[in-house]
């Protein structure tokens, strides 16, 4: 009798144990099966807002092991502009203004993984990170989401879309094709373009063009009723000088981005086809389906040269990368360790004390003080001496990160492949990312919190991972592109082409 109650009371201990263990889990759950009810977000005070930012901002300076590293490449960090940020937030007129503002300064940490958070259902459960299910699990987070999608899709479709005026980033210019002439930004209220996009928090992401040597913003949105009035010079394709009075704040970036459906990326994870006697393969997602295609591929087709394009792939599971792309590519088998390190801070904390975590990625402590967390896990990817048949390119841009700036890491290492195109957006050397939340706003944001053994020497979350030979999109593909042209000129893939 005494032994049964003994084994019922410790198999209700570990039942009890690991329901606490995992209640954000089962709270996520819950959330699914029982959906809370939709939820407003009363207009935010100034304190309210001046709280939620200081989170943010503690967050990254004490979560983010990566934030210093960024100002050796781009000229400053976010502890910089501290002070105009809050003045920014405290200017802010209602909540939809917030959060264009929250957006602007996200974008200011140049980190593959920093962002708000597009506030969709769709969006958090399709996050895969450390604090995914402690924002699942939050009924005010998912209640308050419709709130925050109605009111961004309201607040932008009050901009008339023909009143926008984009200019893109295009080798080395922001420019824009008016009835076929090209208009290139010189400056904005008198301050050189490529200083205003640093001094000012924007919309559109902050990255590096190395072929440039500056940093840059893939766009920058003007309007032509709403918003601050700047003084625009622009210089035609002509070499002809003029200037321009448009209108430009972080509001009509944002109402751009949201009515251009900047959060639907809506291309296939997989394509398969041939150029001339070329194999070329475009993944933009790395999962076991998207592995299990290209080593069919390979199995099943003949052919020696082979592109796979990774251009605009966001990242994935690396053991599919692992598993089915490298046994498939790969020559040389590759033995290496891999280290990284995660301050314990807010969420970070709560994910080490889940005892999956610990087990899944090896964590344990880096210091006595227990502030800190290591990982350490062997990786292996084995190759083959057949695949040396093969000619392998792939190619890369600033859009390549994650689990793919990963996968390029490694297979820069076999001796059959060549890297072509940009830098990629990195962060694929350390741990997953993590996600949080504003108390008062209930707005979610993702960030880097781990950095690899050796990070003030790869500076893979700064510099990413570089391509053996470099090319980007031109001008005359661009053209192409606003023409919408059949021939769809392809610059860095002609590259590629006439490599072999």
């Amino acid at each position: 009798m005494e032994k049964r109650v003994f084994i019922i009371s410790t198999v209700l201990l570990i039942i009890t144990f690991l329901m606490f263990n995992q209640r954000y889990l089962i709270g996520s759950i819950c959330n699914k099966i029982v959906k809370p009810d939709e939820r407003t977000v009363p207009e935010l005070t100034i304190e309210e807002k001046v709280t939620d930012l200081q989170y943010w901002y503690d967050t990254m300076i004490k979560g983010n092991p990566n934030i210093l590293l960024y100002k050796k490449l781009y000229g400053f960090s976010i502890a910089d502009k501290r002070d105009d940020y809050f003045a920014l937030a405290e200017s802010t007129q209602n909540n939809f203004e917030f959060f264009c503002v929250m957006d602007a300064i996200s974008q200011e940490i140049p980190s593959y993984h920093t962002d708000l958070v597009y506030p969709n259902l769709s969006e958090y459960n399709s996050l895969q990170c450390f604090g995914a299910n402690i924002i699942r699990s939050n009924r005010e987070i998912i209640g308050s989401a419709a709130y925050w999608e109605n009111l961004l899709q309201k607040e932008s479709n009050s901009y008339e879309t023909e009143n926008f005026v984009a200019f893109d980033y295009v080798d080395g210019n922001y420019v824009y094709v008016d009835k076929g002439k090209v208009y290139k930004i010189q400056k904005i209220d008198g301050v050189d373009v490529d200083d205003f996009i640093i001094k000012n928090p924007m919309i559109y992401n902050l990255y590096y063009d190395h072929e440039h040597k500056k940093p840059c913003r893939t766009k920058i949105v003007f309007h032509k009723e709403k918003g601050k009035k700047r003084e625009v010079a622009i210089m035609d394709d002509a070499n002809n000088e003029s200037k321009r009075f448009l209108r430009w704040d972080v509001y009509e970036e944002e109402a751009y981005r949201i009515k251009n459906d900047a959060f639907d990326v809506g291309e296939k994870e997989y394509e398969s086809s041939e150029i001339k006697d070329i194999k070329y393969i475009k993944i933009n997602t790395i999962n076991s389906e998207t592995g299990a295609m290209l080593k069919k591929d390979f199995e099943e087709d003949s052919f020696d040269k082979c592109i796979i394009d990774l251009r605009d792939n966001w990242g994935g599971n690396p053991e599919a990368f692992c598993n089915y792309i490298y046994t498939s590519v790969g020559v040389e088998r590759i033995e290496k360790e891999k280290v990284w390190y995660m301050p314990l801070y807010r969420n970070t904390k709560k994910e080490y004390s889940n005892i999956f975590n610990k087990v899944v990625y090896k964590l344990s402590y880096a210091d006595k003080e227990k502030k800190v967390a290591v990982s350490r896990t062997k990786q292996i990817f084995n190759g083959d001496e057949k695949n040396r048949q093969y000619k392998i390119i792939i190619l890369t841009s600033h859009n390549t990160g994650s689990a793919a700036d990963e996968m390029v890491n490694i297979l820069k290492h076999s001796s059959n492949v060549t890297v072509v195109g940009e830098n990629t957006g990195g962060e694929g050397l350390m741990g997953t990312f993590a996600s949080d939340y504003l108390n008062n706003s209930r707005l979610v944001f993702v960030y880097m919190p781990s950095k690899e053994k050796k990070a003030e020497v790869t500076m893979n979350s700064v510099y990413g991972t570089a391509p053996d030979i470099y090319s980007q999109p031109d001008i005359k593909e661009y053209m192409c592109k606003q023409k919408k042209d059949e021939k769809n000129r392809d610059t860095v893939l002609s590259k590629a082409i006439n490599l072999y």
